[in-house]
């Protein structure tokens, strides 16, 4: 048997209301929302979380993140970017 280590690297600071005043999570979120020292913050976590479970001995590890950017401000994401 192997075991998988899998995070989807959500955002963790979605207001309580965000389901009755939001479509979707994963296209059209309200840029608003978003706080750059929160992410810097999240995204230190989740990778430390992906290490750990390299230290610990999980059979592989991954995670996946969601985005929708234009052409125009084209950009690869922080966790990749702090992987490379």
């Amino acid at each position: 048997m192997k075991f998988t280590w899998f995070n989807l690297m959500p955002w963790p600071y979605l207001p309580d209301d965000f389901r009755e005043k939001n479509r979707s999570v994963w296209v059209d979120i309200d840029q608003k929302l978003f706080d750059p020292v929160k992410s810097h913050e999240v995204y230190n976590t989740y990778l430390d979380l992906l290490e750990y479970a390299a230290e610990v001995g999980f059979d592989a590890i991954g995670s996946t993140t969601r985005r929708s950017v234009s052409r125009k401000n084209s950009r690869c994401s922080t966790a990749s970017r702090a992987a490379a």
